[in-house]
């Protein structure tokens, strides 16, 4: 059983609350079950239909950033599909991957370090594991158990498949360049209720939005990289997803696929 959570802009105090009705609100004790009422909670989770087949759900803290994020198929939220996300005391991404109707499925990343990337990555197909890489001691494990020493400056074998890693990557650009993008999220954003930044040291408060541009230059798979409390990770997503105009990243000249990351920092007046 679940219960809905009518109330909650009450303990954040943030008028952002009240301004956004999508999805629906549950609470959560600190050992997970059902609270009763506000006071006796210590989580919270937004749950959002985005479409038929995709379903958000986002765990906070109470008062605090994001402890887990799952996506599932359907609405019982029974079938894992999408964006999975797990993320420390602070809201910064511990391990993240993706599922496919209950599998896991290409790249999943665990133990960011404090450069912002991960010491563990494994990929799947569809439930199958294929290779493992250990960035810390630069190792490749194969499915099969074999063991390789990864080169970074050649090219890495992974199976049947060999990966060059001299290859010439141009990055996704907006129209406009960094200053145009800089231009843009300055006049999207909306600034946040003073008493949220109240929350943080010096008024001050960072995000950082992970997201992925297609070889078209069309933004998906939004997700949050280092949370900072509710309503500002979610006017940072709601911003993030309008940034449409981009120039897709090229491979040796041709398109590819991008993984990029905005750090948007919410600074509010000293007392």
């Amino acid at each position: 059983m679940r219960v809905v959570l009518m109330l909650i802009g009450l303990f954040l105090s943030t008028s952002t609350f009240s301004q956004n009705k999508e999805g629906d609100f549950f609470i959560f004790k600190k050992d997970w079950s059902v609270a009763k009422d506000l006071d006796s909670a210590a989580y919270f989770m937004h749950l959002i239909k985005e479409n038929d087949t995709t379903y958000v759900c986002r765990y906070y803290n109470k008062v605090g950033p994001l402890v887990k994020w799952e996506t599932f198929y359907d609405q019982d939220l029974s079938i894992p599909n999408g964006r999975f996300a797990w993320y420390n005391d602070q809201g910064r991404l511990d391990s993240t991957g993706i599922t496919y109707r209950g599998k896991k499925d290409r790249t999943w990343e665990h133990l960011f370090d404090d450069s912002s990337r991960a010491i563990i990555k494994k990929e799947y197909n569809r439930g199958k594991f294929l290779w493992q890489e250990n960035h810390l001691i630069n190792i490749i494990q194969y499915a099969n158990g074999s063991i390789d020493s990864m080169n970074r400056k050649g090219s890495v074998t992974r199976g049947v498949s060999t990966i060059d890693t001299t290859d010439v990557i141009q990055p996704a650009e907006f129209n406009g360049g960094l200053k145009g993008w800089g231009n843009f999220l300055a006049r999207e954003l909306t600034p946040p209720d003073p008493k949220i930044l109240q929350l943080f040291q010096d008024n001050k408060a960072r995000v950082v939005v992970s997201f992925t541009l297609s070889e078209e230059g069309k933004i998906s798979d939004v997700f949050i990289f280092e949370s900072a409390e509710w309503s500002l990770d979610l006017e940072s997503i709601r911003v993030i997803r309008k940034g449409r105009d981009w120039r897709p990243a090229t491979k040796n000249g041709k398109p590819v696929e991008f993984n990029h990351r905005q750090s948007i920092t919410y600074v509010g007046r000293m007392n």
